[in-house]
């Protein structure tokens, strides 16, 4: 049993840091199959808390990780040889901290979730390249592709992409996509988020179940981000793992969530 669903992935969008495309499903029995779109309406407030909010970032082997950049927007920190880090005040966003992690040929991270007054928390980060989870490949925009990480796959149309300026780009294309299914090694370390807590842009709070997470990065031959044209949707496809019952529990159509934040 797979998930299939089409995605608009806005890879550089002015407000999107980072994208990932979850398929989900809520865990209550009246979610909805309708796609929401991306405003938010909820007011957004921010504050600097004291709070000692700490860390390991390592690689899938358990290797510490030096040199990683740990951001809370406020602050920059670097992990030391043993991948630690710490900082005794943090900004949040309705209560909720927002930390960033990036190091040269790994794939950016993310964490946030309700600060609480003492943190600490394990990050892993996955280097770029091919492995059972990462794909690194160049291709021809100008012809439809297919690019898989073991059953999961993303069908990207021909001249579907673009550059910030909204041209098609039809030079060749770097890729790096990263493909997390929920019964990976070090699953909740890696995923952006932290919590899987969610809002409808109703203002509804849920929590996610999920069933696949991919972070797909595109870019040109200088390095610049690329996106998907409007009215060129991908298609993802996910299979659903889990055992039995979670593909019995499964919903046919399932939302697709987009984790973002705000800078403010």
């Amino acid at each position: 049993m797979r998930t299939k669903k089409n995605l608009s992935m806005l890879i550089n969008a002015a407000i999107m840091l980072l994208f990932i495309a979850s398929g989900c499903q809520y865990n209550q029995s009246n979610a909805s199959n309708d796609a929401d779109s991306l405003s938010v309406k909820a007011p957004l407030v921010a504050e600097i808390k004291n709070s000692s909010f700490s860390g390991v970032i390592k690689d899938r082997e358990g290797k510490p990780l030096a040199d990683v950049l740990v951001s809370t927007e406020e602050q920059t920190v670097q992990t030391n040889k043993e991948g630690f880090f710490f900082f005794d005040q943090i900004k949040t966003v309705n209560d909720r901290s927002i930390v960033t992690f990036d190091k040269e040929g790994y794939f950016p991270a993310i964490h946030s979730g309700e600060l609480r007054d003492e943190e600490y928390i394990e990050v892993i980060l996955q280097p770029y390249g091919n492995s059972d989870i990462s794909l690194q490949i160049s291709f021809d925009p100008t012809k439809q592709q297919t690019l898989s990480i073991g059953r999961m796959k993303i069908d990207l149309p021909a001249n579907g992409l673009v550059d910030s300026s909204g041209n098609i780009y039809n030079n060749m294309i770097s890729a790096n996509i990263l493909y997390l299914d929920p019964t990976t090694a070090h699953f909740s370390s890696m995923m952006p988020g932290g919590d899987l807590a969610a809002v409808r842009t109703n203002g509804q709070d849920v929590t996610l179940v999920s069933y696949g997470m991919v972070k797909v990065e595109l870019k040109d031959t200088n390095g610049n981000k690329l996106q998907l044209k409007e009215g060129k949707p991908a298609t993802a496809t996910f299979p659903i793992s889990g055992g039995k019952e979670k593909k019995k529990t499964a919903p046919t159509h399932p939302p697709v969530f987009f984790f973002f934040y705000y800078l403010i």
